[in-house]
């Protein structure tokens, strides 16, 4: 009965846990998920640019085309 007991209050912190993060992170998007987007779209936008042009074509490939995950 004492390991039961145990059992649901774990789950319950971890639960308890789970939705206050997510609530954080829903409250403050604009810190959490932005900057990141942000960030990683200059990255490709500015060093794509002026990387991609001197690099040029390996294997058929181009170094955006190598760096970009492949779409299905």
């Amino acid at each position: 009965m004492a390991a039961a007991s145990r059992a649901r209050a774990e789950w319950v912190g971890f639960s308890t846990i789970i939705i206050r993060e997510f609530n954080r992170i829903v409250r403050i998007w604009g810190q959490t998920i932005v900057p990141p987007t942000v960030t990683a779209t200059l990255y490709f936008v500015i060093f794509g640019s002026l990387i991609g042009r001197r690099v040029g074509q390996s294997a058929d490939m181009t170094t955006c085309s190598s760096s970009l995950p492949a779409s299905s």
